[in-house]
């Protein structure tokens, strides 16, 4: 998957500036992801269809 880069801070998927959690790590709470330069992973818990995969 290919994401975009708004700038430094902003949400990779939509835009938006992300919360500062850390040093260089955002949350995005209306993707419901934490990101940085380098990465981008989901905060939610995992959904029921998804536990069958782990």
């Amino acid at each position: 998957m290919m994401f975009m880069s708004f700038g430094k801070g902003k949400c990779p998927f939509c835009g938006n500036f992300g919360k500062n959690l850390e040093h260089e790590i955002f949350q995005c709470c209306q993707c419901e992801v934490i990101f940085n330069e380098f990465a981008v992973s989901v905060f939610s818990e995992p959904r029921e269809h998804q536990n069958l995969w782990n």
